[in-house]
């Protein structure tokens, strides 16, 4: 259940609510949107935490509008600044120890109420790309605004909600596509979707995705490299989004990748050993499982 602009309400009628109907519906999981851009702010209405004026709003799921934010910035100008590009997805990730669990978190990359994603980004295929995977392989529970899968962008940016609220062709007649059956698709909205697909069917069965910790590095360049990790597995995921090709350091992650000798690219199969020169095209990502 997605509850809407969640702090608006009286926050001790809001809290007893939730906490009733979850002890009603055990089973039940509820999204409230607390919209804020300070990882601080959202943090205040996590769940299971009292805060230090005695609140506690028993929301089991938040939504992360500061990685979005993060990830929208940082995708749409990859700048290597200290303030900008994917320094901006560091810093968000690095606010986690203000939630309870991280892993509750709802990540996403747009929604009804805000700029498409691959508007954000101007179309640019590998940036829709990669961040896709990300919401893919960070902690938190994803979702993906219809549409997001296959690079949807707006009809009216101008026009705000309106624009951004587009028809869903699904083959009704009079439409030239059916996204439900992916058939007339374009060779760019294909390869989105294939990409999501992929991805997301991989997750599914990925335990040290859905329970995983998460160790981050600091961002060098347009490059941002993070692992998910168990104790007997881990996924590492490297990020290029500059205009020239990046080797994997190793020697760099090697906290993570020591005494792990290969690996497997899922996305394409292929076999990556560790402490063997690896390029990361520009633009592109690679997420190998240990």
């Amino acid at each position: 259940m997605r509850v809407d602009t969640y702090p608006y309400n009286d926050k001790y009628a809001a809290s007893k609510w939730t906490k009733a109907l979850i002890e009603e519906y055990p089973n039940i999981n509820i999204v409230a949107e607390c919209w804020h851009s300070s990882p601080a702010i959202v943090a205040y209405w996590d769940s299971r935490k009292v805060n230090s004026d005695g609140y506690c709003s028993c929301l089991p799921t938040i939504m992360d509008f500061p990685l979005q934010e993060a990830i929208n910035s940082a995708l749409k100008d990859p700048r290597s600044e200290w303030n900008a590009g994917m320094n901006r997805i560091y810093e968000a990730v690095a606010h986690d120890f203000l939630y309870i669990d991280p892993r509750s978190l709802m990540i996403f990359l747009d929604n009804h109420d805000i700029t498409r994603f691959a508007d954000t980004v101007e179309g640019n295929l590998g940036k829709i790309k990669a961040g896709l995977t990300m919401i893919a392989t960070m902690r938190g529970i994803p979702q993906v605004y219809y549409g997001t899968e296959f690079g949807f962008r707006s009809t009216d940016l101008p026009a705000g909600d309106s624009g951004h609220r587009i028809d869903f062709s699904g083959g009704w007649r009079g439409d030239k596509k059916d996204f439900f059956a992916g058939k007339g698709l374009s060779t760019v909205e294909r390869e989105i979707y294939d990409h999501a697909r992929k991805l997301f069917k991989w997750r599914k069965n990925c335990t040290v995705i859905h329970h995983g910790k998460t160790m981050h590095f600091l961002p060098e360049g347009a490059t941002y490299c993070y692992f998910r990790y168990t104790v007997d597995k881990s996924v590492m995921v490297f990020i290029n989004a500059s205009e020239k090709p990046v080797a994997i350091d190793w020697e760099r992650h090697s906290e993570r990748t020591r005494g792990i000798r290969k690996g497997t690219d899922i996305i394409t199969g292929e076999e990556i050993e560790v402490g063997k020169e690896y390029i990361v095209d520009s633009r592109t990502e690679v997420v190998i499982e240990f």
